[in-house]
């Protein structure tokens, strides 16, 4: 019995054992469940927030880029108070994002949430795909689930028929290159579905076809601007897949880590495979523990496959959990090394960013993620093997950008590619310069000078005003400079390339402080400065290399078309042609000239030279713009042989299609500057048989016109001095001038007077809007085309040069090559020495002007408040300052208007500067509060802040006061002339204004001042109003004058002043203009005030040096008539302010 007792004991002990056992395991379990359930009830409890942010997110913001879309779930996820969400991850696991990268979708997030968005779509998705990267990617992703799919154009001759078996079978089509919804598509985008017994059918056209279930349509565009008619987008589902700053970074890492490091990558999915199996592991022993506890006969103690189940759990589960833990470690590591890559990454990012920028200054300038990417991969291809990360991500960024700026350079035209570096440079490159030195250099300060120091006595006329922006601006930086060290600073105003050798004070400046030196004392060598600088910040050696077609060749491939880029009178075609005799030989190279209804001939001689492997060119594609579309829909089309190439020539358009810009290798072509080539090019033209048929007169005029034509064209180079403006003077022009010099020069008799007439009225002058460009026209005439140019010994049409007696072509050419340098110089024009700077300093506005539109883009519309604070901000401060200090002046009330013409001019021009301040304050008043969030944007507000914003007046404005372009100059000349106009008024209510001297630069309408002074000279004299005509002298008021006003503050230009006489400028160092002394004007009756017309000359007075507005024109005295002659030809004129 005591064996027995003893045996119950060991097993009841056994059993409290195995007990005690199973209720420890068990309560570990039930513990870890108990966790997870909580986890569970968690997300159960905010699961229905986040499926509602879900379908938010898949419903509205596929159109949205990757910022908007992360800025609007956290403020709906904030709503809601949801925690971290995300939405790939809500609707996906990280396994899913690994195969639809194997798949060949880009890793970054904005990919990743567009492939859930298109799958769980029910509207038809319309996917915008720049970069072509989602439709290989959905292709693929389809084929893996084996869903039959077609692929289709708009454009394809089948494209109904494809549709129809699409929809009838249950397919997936992929629609590509839409450029709008076709018609045929509405029924099935709608799905108006009609029932026909137990099937569904759909209208097709005119058809009923049978409707399956299973069909799936996906629409495809590369166009970032398509337009969807309000009747189809709501029933469409835009899904973009425009890249994005951080979109774009996260791809590049992926690519450099798949170049670099792939074994990361490989790990990676190893390990999240890893993870995959271990948790599935452990969720089957969990089901196999449920099942054994649901199934378990007897006593749970007795139960050893119980017991065994759970003593491999728990040993499963903890070692899975130690392994999961050494997974996230691992992970983490993996991304720490992936990180130190993304710098690369990031500067790739920006360089892209940098380059669509680009588009801003002129249409042509497209270039698509694929070249980009292309670009990438080579600068990775080329990394040398180093084993210091630092130095090789440091040599890659190198490479890049040398590959990028390279790339770029050539399709851009020459005068844009200093724009382009300094962009790039001061982007890549942030701490070359601070926002407050950047502000300055692009004319954006805000600060004004209220220094009472002296000007130093050595900075030029023309930079006073830049070296008082500079103080008021920089201050810190004005001690650095030395003012003190005049003789210094003269040796290097008057040096030839300031911009290459300074003085040791100025050595030990930052590289772009000095060019801020150079901006504010010699910005006639800015551009130099620009280019030097951008070189030396970007690590390259120059922003123009050299580019020949035959150098292209490898860079070509069948299925990028390359563009080259021409200006007016550039013709790569005939070198085109012989590198294609080269290269392919004759018989494969064909051309075709656009715009005489050759489109058929064109498009059948593409499809022939894709399949055969020949080269095809296809000429002056601006002339038929329209086709062009056709044209890039082909193309698509095309299966290439692999030797097919296609070279399309284009001048710039603002309507050629984007899409082909941006996929197309582009390189610009440029008419060589200057008169030799202009001649080259004209006789190019003329064949030597076709001057052999003329008599040696008519020869020499032609010659004559050559030289005229060539000389209007590049004097265009010194615009504003050489012309006011732009005119377009072509090819036609000199075929129209030379039939016109053959008609009438017959039997060697030349009608001057209808030759003449014909060319000032008709073909050269008939473009001209300015009379004084016509007087200058009528100059040349004199100079070129008389007699005395024609014969043996005829006048010399430049110093040196005499127009052979001869109609022998190759005399003629042998002229041109022997007496006409490479490059031209101001004299060849009859233009003064310094007309080089008049030059250079319009390049260097123009640059400003680009590079402020390049870094303000951004439209006010897509701005945030805070945006708008920070943009906005400076501007309202700024009118403030301006203000504050004339508070009184500028809201002062005005007495009752005064009767007599030039004070009731004064009144009224008062009223309207009032009036434009009180106008600029209610919109400064109210944007201030729009940022305050007091007052609603409305339309007018929103455009004129964008205006703004962009560094521009708005047009409300600008058409009360047409001053400087940019908005920060025009608020402080808005500023400055209305205070001045105040003492104007002071000045007329006290009856003093006519008698102290006057500055015309103070007024909106100083032409109509003159005019109220004529009007007040004539009831003064009583003499009849037209015949008053306005008298001007240097010195003194002109003799007998009844009202003389003085004329005070304004420049002179192209000329200089020696007593009352004008004389040439001879100094090639000179300012662009000179202060002019005072001048006396006044009205006087003509036979009161005869001189000699011949020993004057009438100068142009425009309100400042661009020559924009025109006000009067003022006789001074010349030596002679032949002086008159040469002032009118250079450019010479009078300004009111610089």
């Amino acid at each position: 019995e005591a064996e027995v007792l003893k045996d119950k004991l060991e097993r009841a002990e056994a059993t409290l054992i195995a007990a005690q056992d199973l209720i420890g395991k068990l309560t570990g379990e039930k513990t870890r469940w108990g966790k997870q359930v909580e986890s569970l009830k968690a997300e159960e409890r905010s699961m229905p927030k986040r499926a509602l942010i879900a379908a938010g997110f898949l419903t509205y913001l596929g159109c949205e880029p990757e910022d908007a879309r992360a800025r609007i779930v956290g403020e709906w996820a904030a709503a809601q108070k949801v925690e971290d969400f995300n939405y790939f991850t809500f609707m996906r696991t990280e396994a899913t994002s690994l195969l639809y990268k194997s798949q060949g979708l880009p890793s970054d997030g904005l990919s990743m949430e567009n492939a859930v968005s298109i799958l769980d779509q029910t509207r038809v998705p319309l996917i915008i795909d720049p970069a072509n990267q989602a439709v290989e990617w959905l292709k693929t992703h389809l084929k893996s689930k084996e869903v039959p799919i077609e692929v289709c154009t708009p454009a394809d001759e089948r494209f109904g028929n494809t549709l129809e078996l699409a929809v009838r079978f249950g397919k997936a089509l992929l629609i590509t290159e839409m450029d709008r919804i076709e018609p045929v598509l509405y029924p099935i985008i709608r799905k108006e579905l009609i029932a026909d017994g137990p099937k569904k059918v759909v209208k097709i056209g005119d058809k009923e076809v049978d409707y399956a279930d299973s069909f799936q349509l996906f629409l495809l565009t590369r166009s970032t601007d398509m337009r969807l008619p309000p009747d189809i987008a709501a029933h469409l589902s835009e899904i973009s897949f425009t890249i994005t700053r951080g979109g774009l970074e996260g791809q590049l890492l992926g690519v450099t880590i798949q170049s670099e490091q792939p074994e990361l990558e490989q790990q990676k999915v190893e390990l999240l495979k890893q993870e995959e199996g271990l948790k599935l592991q452990l969720a089957e022993l969990e089901d196999s523990l449920l099942r054994d506890l649901a199934t378990s006969k007897g006593s749970l103690l007795e139960n050893k496959t119980l017991i065994e189940s759970l003593n491999q759990l728990k040993t499963k589960a903890q070692t899975i959990e130690e392994a999961l833990e050494k997974s996230k470690t691992l992970s983490v590591e993996l991304d720490e090394k992936r990180e130190v890559y993304r710098p690369l990454a990031a500067k790739g990012s920006a360089a892209f960013f940098l380059i669509k920028d680009l588009r801003n200054l002129n249409h042509m300038y497209q270039f698509s993620l694929a070249m980009f990417l292309s670009l990438f991969r080579r600068a990775l291809a080329d990394a040398d093997d180093d084993s210091d990360t630092d130095a090789k991500i440091a040599k890659l960024s190198k490479t890049l950008v040398s590959l990028v700026v390279t790339a770029v350079s050539r399709a851009l035209f020459k005068d844009d590619r200093v724009t382009f570096g300094v962009h790039m440079a001061r982007a890549l490159t942030p701490d070359s310069c601070t926002s407050e030195q950047w502000a300055y250099f692009v004319d954006k300060s805000i600060a004004t000078d209220k220094s009472t120091d002296p000007v130093p006595t050595w900075v030029l006329s023309d930079s006073v005003a830049a070296f008082k922006q500079l103080r008021a601006a920089l201050p810190t930086l004005m001690p650095k400079l030395q003012l003190n060290e005049t003789d210094l600073w003269y040796d290097w105003l008057n040096s030839a390339a300031p911009e290459v050798k300074f003085p040791p004070f100025l050595q030990k400046l930052s590289a772009f402080e000095r060019l801020i030196v150079v901006k504010a004392f010699r910005a006639d060598r800015l551009i130099a400065a620009m280019n030097q600088w951008a070189c030396d910040a970007l690590g390259v050696a120059t922003l123009s290399e050299a580019t020949t077609i035959a150098g292209m060749l490898k860079m070509t491939n069948c299925r990028e078309p390359i563009i080259l880029l021409t200006t007016p009178g550039a013709d790569p075609s005939v070198e085109l042609q012989g590198v294609a005799y080269d290269t392919v030989g004759r018989n494969k190279f064909h051309q075709v000239a656009m715009g005489g209804g050759q489109q058929e001939t064109a498009m059948q001689l593409l499809r022939d030279c894709s399949k055969k492997g020949e080269w095809l060119c296809l000429k002056n594609l601006h002339l038929v713009i329209p086709w062009v579309s056709t044209l890039e829909q082909e193309l698509n089309l095309l299966d290439p042989h692999p030797e097919f190439r296609l070279w399309l020539t284009s001048e710039a358009h603002d309507a050629f299609p984007s899409i082909l810009l941006s996929n197309a290798l582009k390189v610009t072509f440029e008419a060589p500057p200057g008169v030799k080539q202009n001649l080259l090019r004209t006789y190019n033209f003329w064949s030597g048989e076709f001057l052999a048929q003329r008599t040696p007169t008519q020869a020499q005029l032609l010659f004559a016109l050559a030289f005229l034509h060539a000389t209007l064209q590049e004097r265009r180079s010194y615009i504003p001095q050489g012309w006011t403006k732009f005119y377009e003077f072509s090819q036609a022009d000199i075929r129209s001038a030379a039939d016109v010099v053959i008609a009438q020069s017959k039997d060697d008799k030349v009608d001057w007077a209808t030759i003449h007439g014909v060319l000032e009225n008709a073909i050269y002058g008939g473009r001209m809007e300015s009379d004084f460009d016509v007087r200058v026209l009528r100059q040349y005439f004199d100079r070129l085309m008389t007699q005395g140019v024609l014969g043996n010994a005829g006048a010399q049409i430049k110093q040196g040069t005499r127009i052979p007696a001869t109609n022998t072509r190759k005399q003629f050419m042998d002229l041109i090559e022997s007496d006409f340098a490479e490059s031209d110089i101001p004299s060849l024009f009859a233009l003064p020495p310094n007309a080089d700077r008049t030059v250079q300093r319009t390049k260097v506005q123009s640059v400003t002007t680009n590079l402020v539109r390049l870094v303000e883009a951004k439209v006010a519309s897509s701005m945030t408040r805070e945006q708008w604070a920070e943009a906005l901000n400076p501007l309202l401060n700024l009118w403030v300052q301006l203000c504050q200090p004339h508070a009184e002046l500028l809201t002062m009330h005005l007495g009752k208007r005064d009767p007599r013409p030039v004070e009731g001019f004064v009144h009224a021009e008062t009223e309207v500067s009032l009036g434009l301040v009180a106008t600029v304050e209610e919109t400064m008043s109210s944007l201030r509060k729009v940022i305050d969030g007091t007052m609603l944007l409305s339309e007018s507000l929103r455009a004129e802040a964008a205006a703004m914003l962009a560094g521009e007046v708005p047009l409300a404005w600008d058409g009360k006061f047409s001053g400087p372009e940019a908005i920060i100059p025009w608020l402080k000349a808005l500023v400055r002339k209305a205070v001045a106009i105040r003492k104007w008024h002071e000045r007329a209510v006290e009856g003093t204004l006519l008698r102290e001297q006057v500055d015309l630069s103070d007024l909106f309408r100083p032409r109509t001042f003159l005019d109220a002074l004529r009007q007040e000279t004539a009831r003064h004299t009583r003499e009849p109003l037209v015949s008053l005509r306005l008298v001007s002298n240097v010195g003194s008021a002109p003799a007998g004058a009844a009202l003389a006003v003085t004329l005070r503050g304004m420049l002179i230009q192209g000329v200089t002043l020696s007593g009352e006489y004008l004389e040439e400028l001879d100094a090639s160092d000179a300012p662009v203009a000179a202060s002019l002394p005072d001048v006396y004007v006044a009205w006087m009756p003509e036979s009161a005030h005869a001189d000699d017309a011949a020993h004057t000359v009438a100068l142009p007075v425009y309100t400042n040096l661009s020559k924009d507005t025109f006000l009067i024109d003022l006789k001074f005295k010349c030596r002679s008539t032949p002086d008159a002659s040469k002032h009118i030809l250079a450019g010479a004129a009078v300004m009111l302010e610089a």
